[in-house]
Protein backbone atom coordinates (compact mmCIF):
# COMPACT_ATOMS: atom_id res chain seq x y z
CA UNK A 1 0.00 0.00 0.00
CA UNK A 2 1.30 3.45 -0.92
CA UNK A 3 2.38 5.53 2.07
CA UNK A 4 0.55 8.79 2.59
CA UNK A 5 2.47 12.06 2.64
CA UNK A 6 2.43 12.46 6.43
CA UNK A 7 3.98 9.04 7.00
CA UNK A 8 6.67 9.76 4.40
CA UNK A 9 7.72 12.98 6.15
CA UNK A 10 7.56 11.30 9.55
CA UNK A 11 9.76 8.45 8.36
CA UNK A 12 12.48 10.88 7.24
CA UNK A 13 12.35 12.72 10.57
CA UNK A 14 12.51 9.45 12.50
CA UNK A 15 15.49 8.21 10.52
CA UNK A 16 17.24 11.42 11.60
CA UNK A 17 15.81 11.47 15.14
CA UNK A 18 17.50 14.20 17.21
CA UNK A 19 19.20 15.77 14.18
CA UNK A 20 18.13 18.57 11.86
CA UNK A 21 17.05 17.79 8.30
CA UNK A 22 16.54 20.63 5.85
CA UNK A 23 13.14 21.21 4.33
CA UNK A 24 14.78 20.89 0.92
CA UNK A 25 16.11 17.42 1.69
CA UNK A 26 12.78 16.26 3.09
CA UNK A 27 11.05 17.56 -0.04
CA UNK A 28 13.48 15.68 -2.30
CA UNK A 29 13.25 12.42 -0.36
CA UNK A 30 9.47 12.45 -0.14
CA UNK A 31 8.72 14.14 -3.48
CA UNK A 32 6.51 16.64 -1.66
CA UNK A 33 6.73 20.41 -2.14
CA UNK A 34 8.50 22.40 0.59
CA UNK A 35 5.20 24.15 1.32
CA UNK A 36 3.60 20.72 1.69
CA UNK A 37 6.36 19.62 4.06
CA UNK A 38 5.83 22.74 6.17
CA UNK A 39 2.09 22.02 6.48
CA UNK A 40 2.74 18.40 7.46
CA UNK A 41 5.27 19.46 10.12
CA UNK A 42 2.66 21.78 11.65
CA UNK A 43 0.10 19.00 11.58
CA UNK A 44 2.49 16.58 13.32
CA UNK A 45 3.24 19.12 16.04
CA UNK A 46 -0.48 19.48 16.71
CA UNK A 47 -0.80 15.70 16.99
CA UNK A 48 1.74 15.56 19.81
CA UNK A 49 5.04 15.14 18.02
CA UNK A 50 7.74 17.60 19.07
CA UNK A 51 9.56 18.98 16.04
CA UNK A 52 11.93 21.93 16.35
CA UNK A 53 11.85 24.32 13.40
CA UNK A 54 14.86 26.38 12.29
CA UNK A 55 14.98 28.63 9.22
CA UNK A 56 18.65 27.80 8.72
CA UNK A 57 18.79 24.12 9.72
CA UNK A 58 15.33 22.75 8.92
CA UNK A 59 13.44 20.38 11.19
CA UNK A 60 14.44 18.15 14.10
CA UNK A 61 12.22 15.51 15.70
CA UNK A 62 12.90 15.34 19.46
CA UNK A 63 9.85 13.41 20.65
CA UNK A 64 7.59 10.95 18.91
CA UNK A 65 4.22 9.61 19.96
CA UNK A 66 3.62 5.89 20.13
CA UNK A 67 2.95 4.48 16.68
CA UNK A 68 0.77 1.35 16.87
CA UNK A 69 0.96 0.85 13.10
CA UNK A 70 4.70 0.27 13.35
CA UNK A 71 4.23 -2.25 16.13
CA UNK A 72 1.73 -4.23 14.06
CA UNK A 73 4.17 -4.28 11.14
CA UNK A 74 6.57 -6.37 13.22
CA UNK A 75 4.09 -9.30 13.19
CA UNK A 76 4.62 -10.21 16.83
CA UNK A 77 2.95 -13.55 17.53
CA UNK A 78 1.44 -12.41 20.82
CA UNK A 79 -0.40 -9.40 19.30
CA UNK A 80 -3.43 -9.57 17.00
CA UNK A 81 -5.00 -6.17 17.65
CA UNK A 82 -3.97 -2.83 19.19
CA UNK A 83 -5.99 -0.11 20.92
CA UNK A 84 -4.00 3.11 21.38
CA UNK A 85 -4.83 6.12 23.59
CA UNK A 86 -2.75 9.23 24.22
CA UNK A 87 -4.38 9.36 27.68
CA UNK A 88 -6.86 7.14 29.49
CA UNK A 89 -7.95 6.21 33.01
CA UNK A 90 -6.26 2.81 33.04
CA UNK A 91 -5.39 0.28 30.35
CA UNK A 92 -6.62 -2.41 32.76
CA UNK A 93 -10.05 -0.74 32.79
CA UNK A 94 -10.09 -0.57 28.98
CA UNK A 95 -9.10 -4.23 28.78
CA UNK A 96 -12.01 -5.22 31.02
CA UNK A 97 -14.40 -3.16 28.89
CA UNK A 98 -13.15 -4.88 25.73
CA UNK A 99 -13.62 -8.31 27.31
CA UNK A 100 -17.19 -7.42 28.37
CA UNK A 101 -18.11 -6.05 24.92
CA UNK A 102 -16.61 -8.72 22.70
CA UNK A 103 -18.53 -11.95 22.22
CA UNK A 104 -15.89 -13.74 20.18
CA UNK A 105 -12.70 -15.31 21.50
CA UNK A 106 -10.56 -12.83 23.40
CA UNK A 107 -6.84 -13.25 22.82
CA UNK A 108 -3.71 -11.22 22.07
CA UNK A 109 -5.30 -7.77 22.31
CA UNK A 110 -2.95 -4.95 23.31
CA UNK A 111 -4.05 -1.66 24.89
CA UNK A 112 -1.38 1.08 25.06
CA UNK A 113 -1.39 4.60 26.46
CA UNK A 114 1.16 7.33 27.15
CA UNK A 115 -0.56 8.55 30.32
CA UNK A 116 -3.00 7.11 32.87
CA UNK A 117 -5.12 9.12 35.27
CA UNK A 118 -6.11 6.11 37.40
CA UNK A 119 -3.25 3.66 36.98
CA UNK A 120 -3.60 0.42 38.93
CA UNK A 121 -1.01 -1.28 41.09
CA UNK A 122 -1.23 -4.41 43.23
CA UNK A 123 -3.91 -4.65 45.92
CA UNK A 124 -5.85 -1.69 44.45
CA UNK A 125 -2.93 0.66 44.96
CA UNK A 126 -2.41 3.65 42.74
CA UNK A 127 0.27 3.46 40.05
CA UNK A 128 1.70 6.86 39.17
CA UNK A 129 1.47 7.10 35.38
CA UNK A 130 2.71 10.47 34.10
CA UNK A 131 3.46 11.24 30.48
CA UNK A 132 6.85 9.87 29.55
CA UNK A 133 6.16 6.32 30.66
CA UNK A 134 4.83 3.33 28.74
CA UNK A 135 1.68 1.71 30.07
CA UNK A 136 -0.02 -1.25 28.45
CA UNK A 137 -2.31 -4.16 29.13
CA UNK A 138 -2.38 -7.37 27.15
CA UNK A 139 -5.44 -9.61 27.01
CA UNK A 140 -4.46 -13.25 26.61
CA UNK A 141 -6.22 -16.60 26.57
CA UNK A 142 -3.39 -19.13 26.82
CA UNK A 143 -4.27 -22.81 26.58
CA UNK A 144 -2.74 -23.68 29.94
CA UNK A 145 -3.76 -24.87 33.36
CA UNK A 146 -4.86 -22.00 35.66
CA UNK A 147 -2.21 -23.08 38.18
CA UNK A 148 0.49 -21.99 35.70
CA UNK A 149 -0.75 -18.42 35.18
CA UNK A 150 1.88 -17.18 37.65
CA UNK A 151 4.57 -17.91 35.03
CA UNK A 152 3.39 -14.86 33.06
CA UNK A 153 4.55 -12.62 35.89
CA UNK A 154 8.05 -14.07 35.66
CA UNK A 155 7.97 -13.96 31.85
CA UNK A 156 7.17 -10.25 31.62
CA UNK A 157 9.65 -9.36 34.38
CA UNK A 158 12.39 -11.20 32.52
CA UNK A 159 11.48 -9.59 29.18
CA UNK A 160 11.62 -6.06 30.65
CA UNK A 161 14.90 -6.69 32.50
CA UNK A 162 16.50 -8.27 29.43
CA UNK A 163 15.44 -5.34 27.22
CA UNK A 164 16.89 -2.79 29.62
CA UNK A 165 20.14 -4.73 29.86
CA UNK A 166 20.65 -5.58 26.19
CA UNK A 167 19.36 -2.45 24.48
CA UNK A 168 19.85 0.32 27.06
CA UNK A 169 22.81 -1.04 29.09
CA UNK A 170 20.93 -0.65 32.36
CA UNK A 171 21.68 -3.20 35.08
CA UNK A 172 18.06 -4.14 35.71
CA UNK A 173 17.09 -6.90 38.14
CA UNK A 174 13.88 -8.79 38.90
CA UNK A 175 12.25 -8.44 42.31
CA UNK A 176 9.68 -10.84 43.74
CA UNK A 177 6.80 -10.84 43.11
CA UNK A 178 6.22 -8.41 40.23
CA UNK A 179 8.79 -5.63 39.86
CA UNK A 180 11.89 -4.76 37.90
CA UNK A 181 14.50 -2.66 39.72
CA UNK A 182 17.61 -0.65 39.01
CA UNK A 183 19.82 -0.17 42.07
CA UNK A 184 16.88 -1.05 44.33
CA UNK A 185 14.62 1.55 42.66
CA UNK A 186 11.53 0.48 40.77
CA UNK A 187 11.57 1.01 37.02
CA UNK A 188 8.71 -1.35 36.11
CA UNK A 189 5.68 -2.90 37.77
CA UNK A 190 3.52 -5.79 36.54
CA UNK A 191 -0.05 -6.65 37.43
CA UNK A 192 -2.01 -9.75 36.40
CA UNK A 193 -5.79 -10.20 36.62
CA UNK A 194 -7.41 -13.49 35.66
CA UNK A 195 -10.75 -15.19 35.09
CA UNK A 196 -10.43 -18.94 35.40
CA UNK A 197 -12.40 -22.13 35.96
CA UNK A 198 -11.10 -25.31 37.56
CA UNK A 199 -9.21 -26.43 34.46
CA UNK A 200 -9.56 -23.51 32.04
CA UNK A 201 -8.30 -19.95 31.63
CA UNK A 202 -11.15 -17.81 30.31
CA UNK A 203 -8.83 -14.80 30.03
CA UNK A 204 -6.02 -13.01 31.76
CA UNK A 205 -4.85 -9.41 31.57
CA UNK A 206 -1.18 -8.59 31.99
CA UNK A 207 -0.65 -4.94 32.90
CA UNK A 208 2.82 -3.40 32.56
CA UNK A 209 4.02 0.07 33.53
CA UNK A 210 7.56 1.18 32.67
CA UNK A 211 9.22 4.46 33.60
CA UNK A 212 10.94 5.52 30.39
CA UNK A 213 11.20 9.28 29.76
CA UNK A 214 10.19 10.43 33.24
CA UNK A 215 12.50 13.01 34.81
CA UNK A 216 14.11 12.25 38.15
CA UNK A 217 12.54 15.23 39.92
CA UNK A 218 9.08 13.65 39.45
CA UNK A 219 10.05 10.80 41.78
CA UNK A 220 11.64 13.22 44.26
CA UNK A 221 8.56 15.50 44.30
CA UNK A 222 6.21 12.57 44.89
CA UNK A 223 8.52 10.78 47.36
CA UNK A 224 8.63 7.63 45.22
CA UNK A 225 11.56 5.22 45.36
CA UNK A 226 11.75 4.77 41.61
CA UNK A 227 13.83 5.54 38.56
CA UNK A 228 13.48 5.70 34.78
CA UNK A 229 15.44 4.98 31.62
CA UNK A 230 15.97 8.74 31.25
CA UNK A 231 17.23 9.10 34.84
CA UNK A 232 19.67 6.21 34.38
CA UNK A 233 21.01 7.00 30.89
CA UNK A 234 20.39 10.77 30.60
CA UNK A 235 18.98 10.01 27.13
CA UNK A 236 15.36 10.45 26.03
CA UNK A 237 14.05 7.34 24.27
CA UNK A 238 11.94 6.93 21.19
CA UNK A 239 8.92 5.27 22.81
CA UNK A 240 7.95 3.31 19.70
CA UNK A 241 11.47 1.89 19.38
CA UNK A 242 11.48 1.05 23.10
CA UNK A 243 8.22 -0.86 22.75
CA UNK A 244 9.44 -2.76 19.69
CA UNK A 245 12.66 -3.69 21.51
CA UNK A 246 10.61 -4.90 24.46
CA UNK A 247 8.06 -6.77 22.36
CA UNK A 248 10.80 -8.76 20.61
CA UNK A 249 11.83 -10.03 24.05
CA UNK A 250 8.24 -10.73 25.09
CA UNK A 251 7.61 -12.52 21.79
CA UNK A 252 10.64 -14.76 22.35
CA UNK A 253 9.73 -15.66 25.91
CA UNK A 254 6.03 -16.08 25.11
CA UNK A 255 6.87 -18.77 22.56
CA UNK A 256 8.86 -20.56 25.27
CA UNK A 257 5.84 -20.17 27.57
CA UNK A 258 3.28 -21.68 25.17
CA UNK A 259 5.65 -24.57 24.52
CA UNK A 260 5.47 -25.34 28.24
CA UNK A 261 9.14 -24.65 28.99
CA UNK A 262 8.29 -22.94 32.27
CA UNK A 263 11.53 -23.88 34.02
CA UNK A 264 13.55 -21.89 31.46
CA UNK A 265 11.58 -18.76 32.35
CA UNK A 266 11.82 -19.25 36.12
CA UNK A 267 15.53 -20.05 35.95
CA UNK A 268 16.24 -16.87 33.99
CA UNK A 269 14.16 -14.86 36.46
CA UNK A 270 16.28 -16.26 39.30
CA UNK A 271 19.51 -15.42 37.44
CA UNK A 272 18.33 -11.82 37.10
CA UNK A 273 16.91 -11.58 40.61
CA UNK A 274 17.95 -9.15 43.32
CA UNK A 275 15.62 -10.93 45.78
CA UNK A 276 17.19 -14.38 45.89
CA UNK A 277 19.94 -14.68 48.55
CA UNK A 278 18.75 -11.42 50.07
CA UNK A 279 17.40 -10.76 53.54
CA UNK A 280 13.74 -9.86 53.09
CA UNK A 281 10.54 -9.07 54.91
CA UNK A 282 7.33 -10.38 53.33
CA UNK A 283 4.09 -8.77 54.43
CA UNK A 284 0.97 -10.88 53.77
CA UNK A 285 -2.63 -10.33 54.83
CA UNK A 286 -2.08 -12.05 58.17
CA UNK A 287 1.64 -12.14 58.98
CA UNK A 288 5.11 -10.68 58.54
CA UNK A 289 7.87 -13.06 57.53
CA UNK A 290 11.55 -12.19 57.89
CA UNK A 291 14.46 -14.22 56.66
CA UNK A 292 16.66 -14.98 53.67
CA UNK A 293 15.01 -15.58 50.29
CA UNK A 294 16.67 -18.74 49.01
CA UNK A 295 14.75 -19.93 45.94
CA UNK A 296 11.61 -19.98 43.80
CA UNK A 297 9.51 -23.12 43.52
CA UNK A 298 8.90 -23.48 39.75
CA UNK A 299 5.76 -25.55 40.32
CA UNK A 300 3.92 -22.77 42.17
CA UNK A 301 5.99 -19.59 41.90
CA UNK A 302 6.29 -19.50 45.68
CA UNK A 303 9.24 -17.72 47.26
CA UNK A 304 11.02 -19.90 49.82
CA UNK A 305 12.25 -17.90 52.79
CA UNK A 306 14.62 -19.31 55.39
CA UNK A 307 13.43 -17.95 58.73
CA UNK A 308 14.67 -18.64 62.27
CA UNK A 309 11.72 -21.05 62.58
CA UNK A 310 12.52 -22.97 59.39
CA UNK A 311 11.61 -22.74 55.69
CA UNK A 312 8.49 -20.83 54.70
CA UNK A 313 6.81 -20.90 51.27
CA UNK A 314 5.11 -17.63 50.34
CA UNK A 315 2.77 -17.39 47.34
CA UNK A 316 1.96 -13.70 47.54
CA UNK A 317 2.70 -10.59 49.55
CA UNK A 318 4.70 -7.39 49.63
CA UNK A 319 8.44 -7.95 49.62
CA UNK A 320 10.86 -5.51 51.20
CA UNK A 321 14.58 -5.95 50.62
CA UNK A 322 16.41 -5.51 53.92
CA UNK A 323 20.00 -4.46 54.39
Amino acid sequence: MKKNKTLKVLEVLKQNFGNFVSGENIAKLTKISRAGVYKIINKLNKEGYKIIKSKKLGYKLIHTSLLPEEILKQNFKFINEIYYYKKTTSTMNIAEEIINKKNQKIDKILIITEKQTEGKGRIQRRWFSPKGGIYFSLILKPQISPKNIFILNYLFSVAVAETLRKKYFINATTKWPNDVLVNDRKICGILIETNTEIDNVNWCIVGVGINVNIKEYFFVQNDIKATSVLAETKISCNLTKFLIDLFYEIDKWYQIFIQGEYLDIVNRWVELSSTINRKVEIVTFNERIQGKAIKILPQTGALVVKTKYGLKEVLSGDCVHLR
